[in-house]
C-alpha cells in the first residue's frame, strides 16, 4: 500500500522543490483567505517549476464557480480542493468547468458522529473524486494543528479515496495511517515553525514516516 502525501499551504519556488525532492506527492496552493494564501500568479510560477508527477492541488473555500475555474486554468491545476460549505449542486457545476479533478473537505467535529458524517458523504459521492477529512475547529477552514477521533473514520463506508488531514505530524502521522489506512495524507501546520513557514526538516520527517509505515505492512 502506498500513501500519497500532500504538503499544503506552499507560497514559494523554493518551497515546493524542497518539498518535491522530499518526495511529496502533491502541493497545495491556498487562494482562500488565510495566512498562507497566494496570489494565482505566484501559483502558476511555481505549478511551472514543479517536476513531472508532482500534483498542484488549488485550494478554495467558498468562492463563485466562474472564479475557480478561472483559477483552475490559469494556474495549470491538477486537482481543486473544496474546502468550504459548497452544496452538491456546485460541485456538479464546476465539474463541467474543469478538467481538473475534485476533492470534497469534510469537517469532523472533535465529537463528531459517524452516521451524520456517512450521510454528507452520500451527498457528494457522484460529484467528486475523493474527499479529505479535517478536523472542524474555531469555524476555520483548515490548519488548525487540531486532530480528531481517527477511528470515526473506521466506520464510515466510503466508495471513493480519502486523505486524511487536521493536526497531523512527523510524530503522530505513523499512529493515524495504523489506524485507519487512508489514500493520502494532508499537513501544513505539521510541518511548520509558524504559520506559512514551512520547515524542511519536519517535512522530510513527515514524508519518512508515512514510508516506514508502508514498509511495515507492504
Amino acid at each position: 500500500m502506498r500513501v500519497r502525501v500532500k504538503i499544503c499551504g506552499i507560497r514559494d519556488k523554493k518551497t515546493a522543490l524542497e518539498v518535491s525532492r522530499a518526495g511529496a506527492d502533491a502541493v497545495g496552493f491556498v487562494f482562500a483567505h488565510s495566512k498562507r494564501q497566494v496570489e494565482p500568479d505566484v501559483a502558476r510560477e511555481i505549478k511551472a517549476v514543479l517536476p513531472p508527477f508532482v500534483s498542484a492541488v488549488g485550494v478554495v473555500a467558498d468562492m463563485d464557480v466562474e472564479e475557480v475555474a478561472q483559477i483552475a486554468a490559469y494556474c495549470n491545476l491538477d486537482v481543486i480542493q473544496l474546502h468550504g460549505a459548497e452544496s452538491p449542486e456546485y460541485c456538479a457545476k464546476l465539474a463541467q468547468k474543469i478538467p481538473a479533478k475534485i476533492i470534497k473537505s469534510i469537517p469532523v467535529p472533535v465529537d463528531g458522529d459517524a452516521v451524520e458524517l456517512q450521510d454528507r458523504i452520500a451527498t457528494y459521492e457522484a460529484y467528486v473524486q475523493a474527499f479529505l477529512f479535517d478536523t472542524a475547529f474555531g469555524g476555520v477552514f483548515g490548519g488548525s494543528g487540531r486532530t480528531f477521533n481517527w477511528r470515526l473514520l473506521k466506520e464510515l463506508k466510503i466508495k471513493k479515496p480519502w486523505l486524511l488531514a487536521g493536526g497531523l505530524n512527523p510524530d503522530n502521522v505513523g499512529e493515524a495511517l495504523r489506524i485507519v489506512k487512508p489514500y493520502g495524507v494532508d499537513v501544513s501546520s505539521g510541518v511548520e515553525t509558524a504559520p506559512g513557514i514551512k520547515d524542511y526538516a519536519r517535512i522530510e520527517a513527515f514524508i519518512q514516516s508515512v514510508r516506514r509505515w508502508e514498509n511495515e505492512v507492504n
